[in-house]
Protein backbone atom coordinates (compact mmCIF):
# COMPACT_ATOMS: atom_id res chain seq x y z
CA UNK A 1 0.00 0.00 0.00
CA UNK A 2 1.03 3.61 -0.70
CA UNK A 3 0.46 5.96 2.71
CA UNK A 4 1.62 9.42 0.63
CA UNK A 5 -0.80 8.39 -2.17
CA UNK A 6 -3.91 10.68 -1.78
CA UNK A 7 -6.17 9.23 -4.07
CA UNK A 8 -5.99 5.70 -5.73
CA UNK A 9 -3.38 4.88 -8.64
CA UNK A 10 -5.01 3.69 -11.92
CA UNK A 11 -3.77 2.52 -14.88
CA UNK A 12 -3.76 5.06 -17.82
CA UNK A 13 -5.83 2.15 -19.87
CA UNK A 14 -8.15 1.73 -17.29
CA UNK A 15 -9.41 5.52 -16.56
CA UNK A 16 -11.97 6.19 -19.01
CA UNK A 17 -14.03 3.04 -18.20
CA UNK A 18 -13.85 3.79 -14.70
CA UNK A 19 -14.72 7.79 -15.01
CA UNK A 20 -17.79 6.61 -17.52
CA UNK A 21 -18.61 4.03 -14.48
CA UNK A 22 -18.70 7.04 -12.54
CA UNK A 23 -20.40 8.96 -14.73
CA UNK A 24 -17.28 11.44 -14.16
CA UNK A 25 -16.38 14.40 -16.32
CA UNK A 26 -12.89 14.98 -17.43
CA UNK A 27 -10.20 16.24 -15.00
CA UNK A 28 -7.56 15.21 -12.55
CA UNK A 29 -9.07 14.36 -9.89
CA UNK A 30 -12.42 14.09 -12.09
CA UNK A 31 -15.40 15.86 -10.89
CA UNK A 32 -18.18 13.89 -10.17
CA UNK A 33 -21.99 14.76 -8.81
CA UNK A 34 -21.80 14.86 -4.92
CA UNK A 35 -25.41 13.25 -5.06
CA UNK A 36 -23.61 9.98 -6.20
CA UNK A 37 -21.06 9.94 -2.63
CA UNK A 38 -23.12 7.26 -1.33
CA UNK A 39 -24.58 5.43 -4.28
CA UNK A 40 -21.46 5.28 -6.71
CA UNK A 41 -19.95 1.45 -7.39
CA UNK A 42 -17.78 0.27 -4.54
CA UNK A 43 -14.22 0.38 -5.55
CA UNK A 44 -13.01 -3.18 -5.65
CA UNK A 45 -9.47 -4.70 -5.59
CA UNK A 46 -8.58 -8.66 -5.73
CA UNK A 47 -5.65 -9.43 -4.04
CA UNK A 48 -4.29 -12.80 -3.55
CA UNK A 49 -7.98 -13.96 -4.70
CA UNK A 50 -9.67 -12.21 -2.09
CA UNK A 51 -11.60 -9.20 -2.94
CA UNK A 52 -11.14 -5.48 -1.10
CA UNK A 53 -14.45 -3.03 -1.31
CA UNK A 54 -14.07 0.49 -0.97
CA UNK A 55 -17.11 2.12 -0.66
CA UNK A 56 -18.04 5.18 -2.70
CA UNK A 57 -17.98 7.45 0.39
CA UNK A 58 -14.21 6.96 1.03
CA UNK A 59 -13.44 7.82 -2.82
CA UNK A 60 -15.69 10.33 -3.61
CA UNK A 61 -14.94 13.70 -1.52
CA UNK A 62 -16.82 16.93 -1.16
CA UNK A 63 -13.66 20.22 -2.22
CA UNK A 64 -16.47 22.96 -1.84
CA UNK A 65 -17.18 24.99 0.94
CA UNK A 66 -20.27 25.55 2.95
CA UNK A 67 -21.77 27.82 -0.03
CA UNK A 68 -21.27 25.26 -3.13
CA UNK A 69 -20.78 21.73 -3.42
CA UNK A 70 -17.75 20.27 -5.20
CA UNK A 71 -17.25 16.82 -5.30
CA UNK A 72 -14.19 14.57 -6.85
CA UNK A 73 -13.17 10.92 -6.79
CA UNK A 74 -10.17 10.33 -5.58
CA UNK A 75 -8.89 8.29 -8.63
CA UNK A 76 -5.43 9.43 -10.17
CA UNK A 77 -4.07 8.13 -13.55
CA UNK A 78 -0.64 6.11 -13.65
CA UNK A 79 1.44 5.17 -15.67
CA UNK A 80 4.53 2.94 -14.70
CA UNK A 81 6.78 1.68 -18.01
CA UNK A 82 8.47 -1.56 -17.88
CA UNK A 83 5.95 -2.92 -14.61
CA UNK A 84 2.89 -3.70 -16.58
CA UNK A 85 -0.60 -1.87 -15.03
CA UNK A 86 0.37 -0.94 -12.01
CA UNK A 87 -2.41 0.48 -9.20
CA UNK A 88 -1.86 2.34 -6.07
CA UNK A 89 -4.48 1.70 -3.35
CA UNK A 90 -4.02 5.15 -1.44
CA UNK A 91 -5.30 6.72 1.53
CA UNK A 92 -9.20 5.58 0.44
CA UNK A 93 -8.35 2.04 0.99
CA UNK A 94 -5.97 2.53 3.85
CA UNK A 95 -9.11 4.22 5.93
CA UNK A 96 -11.25 1.53 4.74
CA UNK A 97 -8.69 -1.65 5.89
CA UNK A 98 -6.11 -1.68 9.05
CA UNK A 99 -3.28 -3.11 7.31
CA UNK A 100 -0.88 -5.52 9.30
CA UNK A 101 3.00 -6.02 8.02
CA UNK A 102 4.03 -9.34 9.29
CA UNK A 103 8.16 -8.43 8.65
CA UNK A 104 9.39 -12.22 10.21
CA UNK A 105 7.03 -14.36 8.12
CA UNK A 106 7.14 -11.78 5.05
CA UNK A 107 3.09 -11.56 4.92
CA UNK A 108 0.69 -8.51 4.63
CA UNK A 109 -2.99 -8.79 6.18
CA UNK A 110 -5.55 -6.66 6.03
CA UNK A 111 -8.88 -6.28 8.04
CA UNK A 112 -11.36 -3.62 8.07
CA UNK A 113 -10.91 -0.26 10.12
CA UNK A 114 -13.37 0.69 12.36
CA UNK A 115 -14.03 4.18 12.31
CA UNK A 116 -17.39 6.28 12.55
CA UNK A 117 -19.16 6.79 9.42
CA UNK A 118 -19.03 10.26 8.09
CA UNK A 119 -21.79 12.48 6.78
CA UNK A 120 -19.47 14.82 5.06
CA UNK A 121 -16.06 14.76 3.76
CA UNK A 122 -13.61 16.27 5.91
CA UNK A 123 -9.96 17.32 4.15
CA UNK A 124 -7.11 17.66 6.49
Amino acid sequence: TSSGASSIGVPVAYMGRIRAELKAKRGTPPPVDCSTMYSSPNFTFSINGREYSIPSFEYIINIGDEHQESCVARISPIDAPGYGPSWVLGDPFLRTFCNIHDVENARLGFAIAKQPILKKSVIY
